[in-house]
């Protein structure tokens, strides 16, 4: 595994200052982010209305693989206290540039199998857009070091990549190849025991179909906006979607 980790580092590496653009620069690329995002943060912050709305219990929260900060950055913007985590400094430099000096967000360069936190450290934990990346055999080890950070009942949010969609995305093809690595699909069935026994799969969020992105967000950006986020709730997206936000809960 530590070659593995190496291997997305050094790639990753490479790939930090063209990152953003690359992905989201496009019509369909901030279509994509915007909604991702939004999704996101309504199921994560579900689970806080209380604290939230009182301000008396303030919440902390880590994003695993936080790249360019795409995730952090917004959600400590809104005064949330955020850590973000990444293997590849080059990605979290990116992220750096990005943030302003007021909002409640550090950085950390660490390995997400191994992370320097003390136990209990954490309301809830984020991770997207990497365990796609990650063998289907280390996922048991990384819900062993989510649920020592976590506080008893805190909640874990982890984007996977859907496996119904699999034959869509790679036409046909068992998987895609990404920069020499192999995807990691899941079923929506397969989510709830990828983490161990401690962690209870709650909701899931599907995260649909980007290649409509390009065509519908010329007609209208926030028309396309709207329908996507609608959708993410949609039985049809949740199962057949490109990937979908499974939600977990640590047990007492």
């Amino acid at each position: 595994m530590d070659q593995h980790i190496k291997t997305l580092q050094e790639l990753f590496a490479d790939d930090a200052v063209s990152y953003d653009d690359v992905r989201f620069g496009s019509i369909s690329g901030q279509l994509y982010c915007e909604a991702h995002y939004l999704t996101l943060k309504k199921m994560l912050l579900s689970n806080f209305k209380s604290e939230i709305s009182t301000g008396k219990k303030p919440i902390r929260i880590l994003d695993v693989a936080m790249g360019t900060g795409r995730s952090s950055i917004r959600m400590a913007s809104e005064g949330i206290e955020v850590v973000g985590i990444d293997v590849t400094i080059e990605m979290m430099q990116v992220a750096r540039k990005k943030k302003t000096s007021e909002i409640p967000l550090s950085f950390v360069q660490g390995d997400a199998f191994k992370l320097p936190f003390k136990t209990n450290s954490f309301d809830a934990i984020i991770c997207c857009r990497m365990l796609q990346m990650i063998p289907l055999e280390n996922y048991s080890i990384f819900g062993v070091e989510i649920s020592r950070i976590l506080i008893s009942n805190g909640v874990f949010i982890a984007e996977l990549w859907n496996k119904s969609y699999q034959s869509i995305r790679c036409l046909g093809q068992k998987s895609r190849n990404t920069w020499g690595l192999n995807d990691t699909f899941i079923t929506i069935q397969q989510r709830r025991t990828l983490f161990g026994n401690k962690l209870v799969a709650k909701d899931i969020a599907g995260l649909g179909f980007p290649l409509v992105l390009p065509i519908l967000g010329r007609i209208s950006k926030k028309w396309t906006l709207k329908l996507y986020l609608k959708l993410t709730q949609n039985a049809f997206t949740k199962n057949w979607g490109e990937s979908f936000f499974a939600q977990y809960r640590l047990l007492e």
